[in-house]
């Protein structure tokens, strides 16, 4: 059917050539030259675009004191299939699943995540433009909150998020309003929250602004405007519903309550990032508890400086503060080599420890990775 068409068209045009005068040609070529570059749609869909990626690493555990623990692995670390389009002149979509990183997954409050029906969801909503530069979306989606935590993960200097960046990478149901104005990102949303269908919201402010030049969208100097790029930003999030002592034990954005606290899971979030030329910076902290004051309040934060050299090699340090009760920190290294960009690259890490919980304890292991990886 298709070919008996195309044919028909095709000599249509060739018989209209003999027609054709010398003021006829250019107009004929315009022509043929929109339907070579047509795309193919449906109604009022105007195509569906796939991206995704796929990040998989062999990596050597060794936790000290454990003389078993030095095994090596190979493992995906992250597989994602993303589904968007337009519907429409303003409306569009984007459904998102990723099979391996339960990290970045969709789960409705009292569910573990990675155990939802859909096995992994990650995006699943609508948008709509209602003014220029403003969009309204509803539906399962990942708020603004850190670089780190929105990031493309494809797209980070590491082979994982940062300690901070992980923690809120996940995705909740709700509605949004975001938009730009000339330098400033911003956007408020209201999602379900760890009260689920009930009465109490998440809700958060996020805005960011890019003091000098233009941020990249990506960890590292690699695919950075020329000259000096500043970025800065500040979130704040609550949860808005109180946990006590009888919830001892819950965790609240990576944070256990302690019994007899009494905390509001408000987060105040800010970071910068610089990239100048071949060197890149990035700092971030988050307060997590901002609203009620607790002894034992945590404030984590994570900082890291890149060089690039050779045109294809970048070299970076990250070190991860968790201010937990351990006094937990974390020393990343990592050396990447880029095949086609962040499209396909080969990374290697080295990441280490300490806390005050002696030379066995386990969140202080050495970790040697070897990862690749690729997006479309």
């Amino acid at each position: 059917m298709n070919k008996f068409v195309f044919s028909a068209l095709a000599g249509s045009l060739v018989g209209a050539t003999g027609f054709a005068n010398d003021t006829e040609w250019p107009e004929l070529d315009r022509e043929l030259a929109a339907l070579n570059s047509a795309p193919l749609s449906l109604d009022n869909h105007e195509g569906i675009h796939v991206s995704g990626w796929l990040i998989s690493a062999i990596t050597s555990d060794d936790t000290p004191g454990d003389d078993d623990s030095d095994d090596l692995s190979t493992g995906v670390v992250a597989s994602r299939v993303n589904l968007s389009g337009s519907l429409g002149s303003n409306y569009s979509f984007m459904l998102g699943w990723d099979f391996t990183d339960t990290g970045e997954l969709y789960a409705p409050a009292g569910v573990p995540v990675g155990q939802f029906g859909t096995g992994g969801l990650t995006d699943a909503y609508v948008a709509v433009g209602i003014a220029d530069g403003i969009e309204f979306k509803m539906g399962a989606f990942r708020r603004e909150f850190l670089a780190s935590s929105t990031i493309q993960r494809n797209h980070t200097l590491f082979i994982d998020r940062s300690y901070l960046g992980a923690q809120y990478a996940s995705r909740d149901a709700g509605v949004g309003l975001s938009g730009n104005f000339n330098r400033v990102n911003w956007e408020v949303t209201l999602q379900n929250g760890h009260s689920g269908n009930g009465d109490d919201f998440s809700y958060s402010a996020h805005v960011d602004f890019d003091i000098m030049g233009t941020s990249s969208g990506n960890e590292g100097a690699i695919g950075a405007a020329e000259g000096t790029n500043v970025n800065v930003g500040l979130t704040y999030a609550d949860d808005g519903s109180d946990y006590t002592a009888a919830d001892a034990g819950t965790i609240v954005d990576g944070v256990p309550v302690a019994a007899g606290d009494s905390r509001d899971a408000a987060q105040l979030a800010a970071y910068a990032s610089l990239t100048a030329g071949a060197i890149s910076a990035a700092v971030e902290i988050v307060d997590q508890d901002a609203a009620v004051s607790v002894d034992d309040a945590a404030t984590p934060w994570s900082a890291g400086i890149a060089y690039m050299f050779g045109g294809d090699y970048e070299v970076g340090f990250r070190w991860d503060d968790y201010d937990d009760a351990l006094g937990t920190n974390r020393y990343n290294l990592v050396l990447n080599r880029y095949i086609m960009g962040q499209d396909l690259k080969w990374q290697l890490q080295f990441s280490t420890g300490d806390n005050d919980g002696g030379p066995t304890d386990p969140d202080e292991p050495d970790i040697f990775a070897l990862g690749l990886a690729a997006g479309f």
